[in-house]
């Protein structure tokens, strides 16, 4: 999304679209909220998670 500011300056930002967008039912979500710092720790403990799977199959 971007937004022209006062004069020059632009104004812009980013998120992930989910099917309730396309339902028209759309909300944001702040990576300091529970939902988003949620979403973060679950990004971090998958790739946490393929790492390990990745050593153990070099390992075994």
């Amino acid at each position: 999304m971007s937004h022209k500011g006062l004069g020059w300056s632009r104004i812009r930002d980013s998120f992930d679209l989910t099917i309730e967008t396309v339902t028209l039912t759309t909300y944001g979500v702040s990576s300091t909220s529970v939902k988003g710092r949620m979403k973060t720790i679950d990004e971090s403990l998958r790739k946490i998670r393929d790492h390990l799977a990745t050593i153990a199959n070099d390992i075994g």
